[in-house]
């Protein structure tokens, strides 16, 4: 943007505003909910969102000015002398990042395993990835959501995916947990994959089929 606007000026922010909103009705994607998109004009959010998914997956960054490696622009041919140094200087603010991996991080994990019943939950950059094992009943279920809770007390979690390919029973205790679960994301943000004929009923009979994606 900061470029444009040196060659085309201010004019080109409003024409390029414009032009984003016309489309953004038209599409059924939202382009600005990304992990690794900064927006200009929300730009402390919006760093704050990456910077915190590149720590959660274990990177680090250098932001270096792309002046500092481009001194000539083909494409700028025609402009004025005035145009092509207003954009050579706009670069600047415009950044080339650098990643490499943080030798310090470690992966969040929680996890309980007993005779009848095992869950372990990961999360990366806000999605928890829960793997469940055995019978989720009146007797497990507490297990299930002190493992949830001390995950969410370390990490902000947005979407869970929950693996059942393991899982043998749920029983309304179980139930319980899960929809605790959907309160706090979110109707939409908790999948289930992998569940057996037994699991599927379950959700079925009780409606719970409705409330997961």
């Amino acid at each position: 943007m900061a470029a444009l606007t040196a060659v085309h000026g201010k004019a080109a922010y409003e024409d390029l505003v414009k032009t984003m909103n016309e489309y953004a009705e038209q599409s059924d994607t939202n382009i600005e909910v990304q992990n690794m998109t900064v927006l200009a004009y929300d730009f402390e959010n919006t760093m704050k969102t990456v910077t915190d998914f590149l720590r959660s997956v274990g990177l680090k960054w250098e932001r270096v000015p792309m002046s500092d490696y481009v001194t000539e622009i083909g494409s700028l041919a025609d402009y004025s002398d005035e145009a092509k140094a207003n954009y050579i200087k706009s670069l600047e603010n415009v950044y080339i990042w650098i990643f490499t991996p943080d030798e310090n991080f470690k992966e969040t994990e929680e996890n309980y395993e007993s005779a009848s019943f095992g869950v372990t939950a990961n999360t990366h950059g806000g999605e928890m990835k829960v793997v469940l094992r055995g019978r989720l009943d009146s007797v497990t279920a507490p297990e299930l959501l002190g493992v949830y809770e001390k995950t969410t007390a370390r990490e902000k979690v947005e979407k869970i995916v929950v693996d059942a390919s393991e899982l043998e029973y749920i029983s309304s205790a179980g139930l319980r947990v899960l929809l605790i679960m959907i309160k706090q994301v979110g109707n939409g943000n908790l999948a289930v994959t992998g569940q057996n004929e037994t699991v599927q009923t379950i959700f079925d009979q009780t409606g719970f089929a409705d409330l997961i994606a």
